[in-house]
């Protein structure tokens, strides 16, 4: 089995989205794509950020994390896949070009001219950049959760939830920790209520 599937079934586990693991790797990211708001419309902060005005395809974000898997490299729920990305590459190439800093600048719409002339001011400058596009995408969120934002509720795991929660934590040559039946947890209330409409766990305290 190559790394780049056993990382999408991994993620496709984290996802709590169950799959045939006969599937090749784009069937199964196109099940977590499916799973996590193609199709009905959920909208979860710590899954999704935004990219520009719009939100980005589920499919970059969830190959930046695959990259970042597979790199070795921890990266947060709520970084973009822009941040990914860079922190990836960063790993990777230790010393960075200027001109790859800036590249990335001019993706995100900075004129030449308003470039640093060194690398340290353009990585000063991406981090900025960076930020703002998260100040942007947390109002967006803000907007699409309405009450709902910023709230939590406790979860107890259902049998149908049985190994299919992510706990958030990774560990390298284990894969994923996830929750068993009856174990109950804290999570954002709007994700809570989508755990609890596909039957994994039941909402104890909102």
């Amino acid at each position: 089995m190559s790394e780049e599937r056993e990382t999408a079934i991994a993620l496709a586990e984290e996802a709590g989205v169950a799959i045939d693991k006969r599937w090749n790797v784009e069937k199964i990211m196109a099940a977590i794509e499916t799973a996590q708001g193609a199709e009905d419309g959920d909208f979860d902060p710590e899954e999704t950020v935004a990219d520009g005005p719009d939100a980005p395809p589920q499919e970059d974000l969830t190959r930046a994390r695959m990259r970042a898997k597979e790199a070795g490299v921890d990266v947060q729920p709520d970084w973009s896949p822009e941040k990914i990305n860079l922190v990836v590459d960063t790993a990777l190439n230790p010393v960075t070009s200027i001109e790859a800093v800036q590249n990335k600048l001019g993706a995100y719409g900075v004129s030449e001219e308003e470039m640093p002339d060194d690398v340290e001011g353009c990585e000063r400058l991406l981090e900025q950049v960076l930020k703002m596009r998260g100040r942007e995408a947390e109002k967006r969120q803000k907007e699409a959760l309405g009450d709902d934002y910023g709230k939590t509720a406790a979860c107890r795991v259902l049998k149908a939830g049985d190994g299919k929660i992510s706990t958030g934590v990774y560990l390298k040559g284990m894969g994923n920790m996830t929750y068993d039946k009856g174990d109950e947890f804290e999570a954002p209330l709007h994700a809570a209520r989508s755990l609890e409409d596909r039957g994994l766990v039941e909402i104890v305290d909102a």
